[in-house]
């Protein structure tokens, strides 16, 4: 990757060895059908908590410098994290303004010095990212619902890298939230269902042209 982040990224110690941040597939009911926003939201509370100069949040502060972090205290902070701050609507989850506001209200509370907007033009879109992954800030970024046909069954390809360094087409998705943690000139590096996949930066702008809109997939824009 051209950019990454400076820290390692935030791993849970589960069952089946160490993940690539969290995974709502551990949680139950409205969580784990839609809770991947929440799962971002307080994966992007760890990182920053724990590698930025910034005061310790109280309630995550048990977990911080637990690493890798025991699975059950990890769900623990989810749920209070749904509970306090990023709430999900049932079989929808949260919006993108949802998001910000439930990300503006948690650095507010815990003084962190950061403020967060959704959203930004195709033209800033990259340069966001990169800006943000210079200085050390996970790109909360959204493979929006289709739109206007909301009934549509179009979906974006993630991938999977081999030990010889190829791309495999592994999977693909829709109306879902990951974190991208690196880029280059043609990836996006990101965490998702607790595993690192990649985005084909061409395939996102044409997903989000053809299939979506930029209101329903974009980033959390953080500064």
């Amino acid at each position: 990757m051209k950019i990454e982040l400076q820290h390692p990224y935030i791993a849970v110690k589960t069952s089946h060895g160490l993940s690539y941040g969290g995974n709502q597939g551990w949680s139950e009911g409205n969580l784990r059908r839609c809770g991947c926003a929440v799962v971002a939201g307080l994966d992007l509370m760890l990182y920053l908590c724990r590698w930025h100069d910034v005061p310790d949040a109280p309630k995550l502060k048990e977990l911080i410098w637990n690493d890798p972090i025991p699975q059950e205290d990890y769900l623990r902070a989810l749920r209070y994290m749904k509970a306090n701050y990023l709430p999900t609507i049932p079989r929808f989850g949260i919006n993108g303004l949802m998001l910000a506001g439930g990300v503006n209200l948690f650095f507010l509370n815990n003084k962190l010095p950061y403020h967060a907007y959704w959203g930004l033009t195709g033209r800033k879109y990259f340069q966001a990212i990169e800006t943000m992954l210079s200085s050390d800030i996970p790109v909360l970024l959204s493979v929006g619902q289709n739109f206007p046909k909301i009934w549509g069954k179009e979906k974006l390809p993630f991938y999977r890298q081999s030990p010889e360094a190829a791309y495999i087409r592994t999977t693909q998705t829709k109306a879902h939230m990951v974190t991208v943690t690196g880029m280059d000139d043609e990836w996006l590096q990101i965490a998702s269902w607790g595993k690192r996949y990649f985005i084909r930066r061409c395939e996102y702008m044409e997903y989000i042209r053809e299939n979506s809109s930029y209101l329903a997939s974009n980033i959390l824009h953080i500064f």
